[in-house]
């Protein structure tokens, strides 16, 4: 599992983790959205990858609950023990697996190549603020995935914006273009 890069800091309210990311990879039709839901739709840059993150985990809640209760099963912890590692220490802070590693089935990111590590796909970064649920919810995600945390991270936001685009972002901007409230009977939901 490679969970480098993965540095955590507790954030002034105490109730969020800040992740520093120098970068993230995005193909050309991901930065594409990502800029123009910052600069038309009105998302701070900065706010924008978190947005992301918190809407990828509301709709997979559930899925990396069922992950988590199988990964501190397999390694014979408790629930609390397992979710305060999580939240306050590292993945490699939690008991080694007991027996094998569980098998997690179908994860919500599967479905999501790597973004190639191409300079063209590298768009500069900062730090993504997670809500220390969602933080302890993304080492789950990385757990699950056991890829690079600049990727997995990356492949949430690719997924958000091919998820996303056309039913949230784009009718606001061909709206806007159209100078219109509705296009065919369409209002902006």
């Amino acid at each position: 599992m490679t969970c480098e890069n993965l540095s955590l800091h507790s954030s002034d309210d105490g109730m969020s983790k800040d992740v520093r990311v120098a970068y993230l990879y995005m193909d050309e039709v991901t930065r594409e959205r990502f800029n123009l839901a910052s600069d038309r739709i009105g998302w701070a840059n900065k706010n924008l990858v978190q947005q992301c993150v918190a809407a990828f985990f509301k709709k997979n809640r559930e899925y990396y609950i069922n992950a988590a209760k199988l990964d501190y099963a397999a390694r014979n912890m408790a629930e609390t023990e397992y979710y305060t590692e999580l939240r306050d220490g590292s993945i490699e802070g939690l008991s080694p697996y007991r027996g094998e590693r569980p098998d997690f089935g179908t994860a919500p990111l599967d479905s999501v190549p790597d973004i190639p590590t191409l300079k063209e796909n590298k768009q500069t970064y900062g730090v993504v603020r997670f809500s220390d649920y969602n933080s302890v919810l993304f080492k789950v995600a990385l757990i699950v995935d056991r890829g690079a945390m600049i990727q997995v991270l990356s492949r949430i936001v690719r997924q958000h914006f091919d998820s996303y685009w056309d039913l949230n972002y784009g009718v606001q901007i061909a709206l806007d273009d159209a100078r219109r409230f509705e296009i065919d009977g369409q209002p902006d939901d």
